[in-house]
């Protein structure tokens, strides 16, 4: 009897150590939805109208210049989750640098990155597609995501003058699923 007992135990413990409880997102990997709005906000509107300033007021986690001169930067990361070098959950963002009549700089977001982790295929698919649905994909498209380990998707943004274009990676490495979401707008 005793044995019986100990064997109900252990295998319900066994349950949930192996997906009887909720997986715990990676350490510095924020939650996919928050950043999904954030993508979601930008997403909508035009932009040539996005500046370093105006995306640290927007984005869910802290934003960092990565290569700056005296009077701008040129590209701004989070640093959520990085290991061996390798970016398992942050974004980064590129930016034209021009200048006005009077020299000051003039930013405009041109491009970002997102890279997302779990140890789960399954959560990286569900945050695959929230994620690429936040940067005006289709619903069709993003139910394409998944079916190849790299896909590109194109469409045109309704009253601005841009194309758009979204390259979704996914990979697994040792116990992480990672998906790679590189996004950038294009005159027309």
């Amino acid at each position: 009897m005793r044995l019986c007992s100990t064997l109900v135990v252990l295998l319900s413990l066994g349950g949930l150590l192996t997906g009887g409880a909720k997986a715990a997102p990676l350490e510095g990997c924020p939650d996919p939805v928050s950043i999904a709005n954030a993508l979601a906000g930008l997403s909508e509107g035009d932009w040539r109208a996005v500046s370093v300033a105006r995306l640290k007021e927007l984005w869910p986690t802290e934003l960092v210049g990565v290569d700056c001169d005296s009077t701008a930067c040129s590209s701004v990361e989070s640093r959520g989750r990085i290991i061996n070098g390798h970016y398992e959950c942050s974004e980064i963002f590129f930016f034209d640098i021009q200048r006005n009549a009077n020299e000051t700089p003039r930013t405009q977001l041109k491009n970002l990155v997102i890279h997302y982790s779990t140890r789960e295929r399954k959560k990286i698919m569900e945050a695959a597609k929230v994620l690429a649905r936040a940067t005006g994909i289709s619903g069709a498209q993003a139910a394409e995501i998944g079916r190849e380990s790299r896909q590109d998707f194109h469409w045109q943004n309704d009253g601005l003058p841009t194309l758009s274009g979204l390259s979704v990676e996914i990979a697994h490495k040792g116990k992480v699923w990672t998906v790679t979401l590189n996004l950038s707008h294009f005159p027309r």
